[in-house]
Formats: structure tokens, C-alpha cells, sequence
């Protein structure tokens, strides 16, 4: 009795061995299913050219979700967190989370700021509001193949030195050369490159360009895919004057 005891206990764990076997077959497939798509690559290319991308698709929880082939992963707070078990009994579930993404009201930032809302966007933006903290609703991002542009117009009220601050939380496919035109009344528009991987030690995401003169009047800064080597990210433009 003892022995068939231990016997249906083992045929019992290889059971359980071969269903998380398979489980995790099933997510490798489907991931590397996902990249073969994204990039329009055969399975042999994800081996060959995109397994650190795999891997960290596999190190991702259950419950983080894209809306689309080419957005941002994020945490879907409607799914709870559930700890690994070997049967149901064990099962624990902490609860669902409450962390949406940190939304910082335009009104409560100081200086000048203008909204991804509010600015003019050609060619194609998506909109986004998983990478967090975000100023509004959301944010917008452009593929570096589309040409597009978003224009944040603002007028400046009195003429002197303001500090130029750009919006976005860096992510690893972000351009690393985001092409930003500072455009003042009666000089010549200013451009730079920005690193969008990098995040900001601002708690609110934003990174200073730098501090420059300004006429009183019209001006706006843009930021385009022209040259870009990733997607292109649009949330928020501040001035603080000084």
C-alpha cells in the first residue's frame, strides 16, 4: 500500500510538471508569435536577433497588457496579483492593485505649461497612458516611419530668461535623437536632440533643455520623428521664468 501510495503521488507531480511544461511552451510561443509580427522576422530571427527581447517579454507579470501591436506595456489594474502555487488550495491572492498611472493636473504645475491636449499634431500619433507619471489624461507617440509633428504654441508675457522643460518618462523604444525646434518671436528657431530612453530625476517627468531668452510674444517648441531612431513621445511643455 505504501509503495502504490508513492507511486500515485509521483504520477501526480509528473502531472503537474507537465502542465506547467506546457503552460510555459504556450507563452514562449505566443511572445515570440508576438515579436515574428512586430518586427516582421521569422521564428529563426527571434533566436538569432531578438531572444533578449523575448526574455524580457517572459520576465513581464501575467497581468501586463498593450492595446496595440507597437504600444507601451502597462500594468492592468483590473487584473489581481496572484502568488505562484502548486494547487489551488494554496492559492493566494493579494488583491487587485491600486496603482493607475500618476496623472499631474496641468493647473497645478507652475509657469507656462501646454497639454499634449492642446497641441497641434500632424501626421500619426497614438495616443498612450501607460508609462506614468503623465501630465493630463495622456500622451502621445509617433512612429519614427510616420512623419509627424507636434507644435506646443504659448505666448510669453514679458520678455526674459526662461527654463525650458519637456515632458516624458524614458523607455527602451523611444528615439534616442527626438528632434526639438525652439521657435521665438523675431529669432532664428533653435533645435536639439533629445534622448527619450532616458528617464528624469524630476518626480514629474520632466527634463530641463536648458535656459534661454525669450521675447515677449508667440513661440512654441515642436517635437518631430524627422531623424529619429524610435518612437517619438509628446506629453507636456513647461517654462518657468527666471
Amino acid at each position: 500500500m505504501a509503495g502504490r501510495c508513492i507511486s500515485v503521488n509521483h504520477e501526480a507531480l509528473g502531472t503537474v510538471r507537465v502542465m506547467r511544461t506546457c503552460g510555459m511552451m504556450g507563452e514562449v510561443v505566443g511572445k515570440a508569435a508576438y515579436l515574428c509580427v512586430l518586427h516582421d522576422a521569422t521564428p529563426r530571427d527571434v533566436h538569432d536577433r531578438y531572444l533578449n527581447d523575448l526574455t524580457n517579454l517572459l520576465k513581464q507579470p501575467g497581468a501586463m497588457r498593450r492595446d496595440a501591436l507597437g504600444d507601451d506595456l502597462y500594468r492592468d489594474p483590473n487584473v489581481a496579483a496572484v502568488t505562484g502555487y502548486f494547487n489551488k488550495a494554496m492559492d493566494a491572492v493579494t488583491g487587485v492593485p491600486q496603482a493607475a498611472p500618476k496623472r499631474i493636473a496641468v493647473l497645478t504645475l507652475p509657469g507656462i505649461v501646454v497639454d499634449d491636449s492642446h497641441a497641434k499634431l500632424t501626421g500619426k500619433w497614438t495616443e498612450g497612458a501607460g508609462l506614468a507619471p503623465l501630465v493630463g489624461d495622456g500622451y502621445r507617440y509617433a512612429s519614427a516611419q510616420d512623419p509627424s509633428e507636434a507644435r506646443f504654441n504659448f505666448a510669453v508675457p514679458q520678455t526674459g530668461r526662461y527654463e525650458v522643460r519637456v515632458a516624458w518618462v524614458g523607455h527602451k523604444n523611444r528615439s534616442t535623437r527626438t528632434l526639438c525646434t525652439l521657435e521665438r518671436d523675431g529669432q532664428k528657431p533653435f533645435k536639439l536632440r533629445l534622448n527619450q530612453r532616458e528617464d528624469s530625476p524630476d518626480p514629474q517627468a520632466f527634463h530641463s533643455l536648458g535656459v534661454f531668452e525669450f521675447p515677449a510674444g508667440p513661440a512654441a517648441i515642436i517635437l518631430s520623428t524627422e531623424g529619429a531612431d524610435g518612437l517619438v513621445h509628446a506629453d507636456a511643455v513647461q517654462l518657468l521664468k527666471k
